[in-house]
């Protein structure tokens, strides 16, 4: 989590915007209100700043400085549609930016942190408790990533890892195209006490016929099976799809032969439903309903 959060002075003259500020400064976030002009950063840590900026040059100040940003754009919610293009060269430009705001009615420090993470190249912390954190993969766990798959009682319902050149090479695309892009993928399960990693689990898609569907895998190192780490593991998954994602339904594939997937589904209240063809296999398949109807 970063520790400052700068801002003109100006968005605090907002009323929605100040509750929220003060509500954060509250939960004890540093918070720093500037000019228009700022020209003050020096006594701030900026490596633990997120830094909502306006101007172009605020955004050129931060770039130079290192800062993490997060444009906000008000007049974008007003923008003329039908002269999108014309109105939007009127507004600040912010090159680069991935992220940028019109708003702060669904703005909370859950959202400012993975805003930070991702312009600091951190993972997401996608759940977190006295026994497990569950978040994104970074190319510094590699190592950490083969020695779990070194577990033979993984196979044969786990496919193995490419080569470690060719596994990093696919994981750099993994974290660019599935993590910043959809905003979910395959995570780490890591022992809270010890940091190491015990285990993938998270989502992805999967084509079942003409629609594409939201895809549940899971998988546990040897020594922490058989103690329902792995079902408290799922259902904070779940939890997260029907917080953030739109998905009416969640499914599991699995091997007809893999009992101990097969109890773990029906003890999330997932209910069977057929066989599938999955790239040659025919795999089980578990469904449950994440909102309306399946």
């Amino acid at each position: 989590m970063f520790r400052t959060l700068i801002c003109s002075n100006e968005l605090n003259k907002d009323e929605l915007i100040r509750e929220k500020l003060q509500s954060w400064a509250k939960s004890g976030l540093q918070l720093v209100l500037l000019p228009c002009d700022p020209t003050e950063l020096a006594n701030l840590d900026l490596q633990q700043c997120l830094w909502i900026v306006t101007r172009d040059e605020e955004w050129e100040l931060g770039t130079e400085k290192g800062i993490a940003m997060l444009p906000y754009v008000p007049e974008l919610e007003n923008v003329d549609k039908w002269n999108f293009c014309d109105n939007l060269s009127k507004l600040p430009s912010f090159p680069k930016a991935e992220n940028i705001i019109s708003g702060f009615e669904s703005v909370d420090l859950e959202y400012l942190d993975r805003i930070y993470r991702r312009e600091k190249n951190l993972p997401w912390i996608i759940a977190e408790t006295e026994e497990f954190v569950l978040r994104e993969l970074t190319l510094q766990d590699m190592d950490g990533l083969f020695r779990l798959y070194e577990d033979e009682t993984l196979y044969p319902y786990v496919e193995p890892l490419f080569e470690y050149d060719k596994e990093l090479e696919y994981e750099q695309q993994y974290i660019s195209n599935m993590y910043r892009l959809m905003g979910f993928g395959m995570w780490l399960v890591c022992d809270i006490h010890t940091g190491e990693i015990i285990g993938r689990a998270g989502l992805e898609t999967h084509d079942y016929g003409e629609q594409t569907g939201l895809e549940m895998g899971y998988l546990l190192r040897k020594d922490y099976r058989g103690k329902g780490l792995a079902t408290r593991v799922c259902r904070s998954i779940i939890e997260f799809a029907k917080r953030e994602l739109s998905y009416p339904e969640l499914n599991c594939l699995i091997h007809s032969d893999n009992t101990a997937s097969i109890a773990l589904a029906k003890r999330l209240g997932m209910k069977l439903d057929g066989k599938i063809d999955n790239h040659g296999k025919e795999m089980l398949r578990y469904r449950m309903k994440l909102r309306g109807k399946v």
